[in-house]
């Protein structure tokens, strides 16, 4: 169990800053060493500003819109997800996920396989090399 107020950051995991990547992501499972690992995203308005690049990953990408209205881009088609509505992708497809309102967006997600991202900084205070991609990395 994890409670609201002990949510880890995957920014900080990451070594991610919320204000180049348009949100704030929080682990929601208790731990990263399963089959999937959930999460929660925080988007801020108009989060487009941000750097607009498409990534890929191993396995499976589900999401339920809990608020807000977000814009999905998968290859070379754009869809506006409201409240509500979910959607299930393989994560090889160059995909993204943008807030281009002036409301913020939150984000349920579940990931499968868990993938320790890109220069991830670890609880013991090292780094690792993960396997998150962007799409124009081939």
């Amino acid at each position: 169990m994890v409670r609201a107020e002990n949510r880890r950051s995957l920014n900080l995991l990451y070594g991610e800053r919320p204000e180049i990547l348009g949100y704030k992501d929080w682990l929601l499972s208790s731990t990263i060493g399963g089959q999937f690992h959930m999460g929660i995203s925080d988007y801020a308005p108009w989060s487009d500003q941000v750097r607009d690049e498409l990534y890929t990953r191993e396995g499976e990408f589900h999401a339920l819109v809990l608020e807000g209205e977000l814009l999905a881009r998968l290859c070379d088609e754009v869809f506006i997800l409201r409240s509500g509505d979910s959607y299930s992708i393989p994560g090889h497809l160059p995909h993204n996920i943008r807030n281009k309102s002036d409301r913020p967006a939150r984000l349920l997600w579940v990931n499968a396989p868990v993938i320790i991202p890109t220069d991830a900084l670890l609880e013991d205070g090292t780094r690792t090399r993960g396997n998150v991609k962007r799409a124009e990395d081939g």
